[in-house]
């Protein structure tokens, strides 16, 4: 709880994960005129999918 790290076989953290990913590239695909705003959610979106840990997310099991 205090350092992030999955707990035992736990998927609660993949969950998030995934959640966050699959929101966030459903909002850029939402938001899709160009506008100001609409470019900025979708460059966020981009940020947030681009800095995920993709080798963290498909070990089972040991995380650290």
């Amino acid at each position: 709880m205090k350092t992030g790290r999955r707990t035992w076989n736990c998927r609660a953290v993949n969950d998030r994960f995934d959640f966050l990913n699959r929101g966030s590239l459903t909002a850029a695909e939402y938001f899709n005129r160009d506008t100001e705003d609409e470019r900025e959610i979708r460059t966020l979106a981009d940020a947030i999918y681009a800095r995920a840990d993709w080798q963290w997310a498909r070990r089972i099991g040991k995380t650290r």
